[in-house]
């Protein structure tokens, strides 16, 4: 009786080990996808900027229009941060 209690819990410990590792790979697999998809949105973003410049550019006269195009010239690529890594 004592070696079939010893050995279910072996085997619950067995499974319960799996279970983890599998949950932890799938989330693993996740932050990978999501890394790469944050580092396509932030080059979207910035060349969202660019555009946005030139056509604010040719709304704007003058000091103004320097002004929007220096401005968004400075901002930088957005820096997504993923949660899962």
């Amino acid at each position: 009786m004592k070696d079939l209690k010893e050995f279910l819990k072996k085997q619950e410990q067995a499974a319960i080990k799996a279970i983890v590792s599998a949950a932890s790979s799938a989330v693993k697999s996740k932050g990978i996808s999501l890394k790469s998809m944050l580092d396509k949105d932030a080059k979207a973003l910035k060349n969202y900027t660019s555009t946005y410049k030139k056509n604010i550019a040719d709304g704007l006269e003058g000091q103004a229009a320097k002004a929007a195009s220096d401005f968004l010239t400075q901002l930088p690529k957005p820096n997504l941060q993923n949660p899962i890594s």
